[in-house]
Order: structure tokens, then sequence, then C-alpha cells
């Protein structure tokens, strides 16, 4: 308590003048629905569907053959001779790892794309961002961390407006 006192009277010593916050204009962009509202990101999602889905299909019909393939070995082990029965464990742990690596090289590639197309999102909204900072006099906008808002902060209707302006 001691410390907020002097810390209090400091400011007012030093000529520190709260009416001057009076004047700040504040606003608030929620990125969350910026990243789910925005029509390019629309577009940038049927980009990666497009591009990506014929490979993810691909994998998803590898796993069911693994998958058959796991419970084929599993009824027929009994029948099967003892090298039979490695050679085929042995070609299902290689199919499984060639799955694998496939799962693995589809996933980095999908987020590399990923990235590259939000960070080209990003560079438009901020600008965009920039803009209507400039034009509304705004002397700080806040996006990530902020646990309240108030509505008449709130400028991300007005970013989504001219983002789907620019997208048409």
């Amino acid at each position: 308590m001691k410390k907020l006192v002097t810390i209090l009277v400091l400011l007012f010593s030093m000529g520190f003048n709260f009416s001057a916050w009076a004047d700040v204009k504040i606003g608030y962009v929620n990125m969350k629905r910026l990243l789910t509202e925005a029509p390019q990101i629309e577009a940038i999602n049927k980009r990666l569907h497009d591009r990506f889905n014929g490979p993810k299909t691909e994998l998803e019909s590898m796993a069911a053959a693994l998958q058959q393939q796991e419970k084929d070995l599993k009824r027929d082990a009994l029948l099967m001779t003892e090298s039979k029965l490695a050679g085929n464990k042995q070609k299902l742990m290689d199919d499984f790892k060639a799955f694998r690596e496939k799962e693995a090289q589809l996933g980095k590639e999908l987020q590399d794309v990923q990235n590259q197309e939000l960070s080209v999102f990003r560079d438009v909204a901020r600008d965009i961002l920039s803009k209507l900072a400039e034009e509304g006099k705004y002397d700080l906008i806040v996006s990530e961390g902020v646990i309240y808002a108030a509505d008449k902060i709130d400028i991300t209707n007005q970013i989504l407006d001219r983002l789907k302006k620019l997208a048409k």
C-alpha cells in the first residue's frame, strides 16, 4: 500500500496529467473473428482443400488398406509358416512406415502452404488496419490478450467490411 501511495505522489509531483488519457482514442480488433469471417480466409481454405484433398483421400485409402492388411494378418497368422508370417509382418511394418512418412510430409507441406497464405492475408489485414487507424485518428489499437473490450471500441466489423470490399 505504501508503494502505491508513493507512486501516486511521485506521479502528481512530476506533473503527470491524468486528463490527457481522456483524449486517447483506442480501438480493439478481434483477430479470431477476422480469421474466421473474412472472405479471404474462405478463399484460402478452398484453395487448400482443392490442392490437398486428393493426397488426403489417398492417405485415407492407404490407412484403410493398412487396417485391412493387419486384420488379414491376424486372421491368417495361424495358417502361415513362420517365415511367411515374419515376411508379412515386415511388409506391414514397412507399409506403415511409408504411410507415416507420407502423412508427415503432407502435413508439413500443408502447414507451409497455409502459413504462406495466412502471411499474405495478415499483410493485407495489417494494411487495412493501418489505413483505418490513420483515418479514424486512433492512438492505440489492441488485439491479443484483451480480457474485455466494449462494443464502441471494437473496430473488427469495419475491417471485415473493407476486407469484403477488397475481396470483390
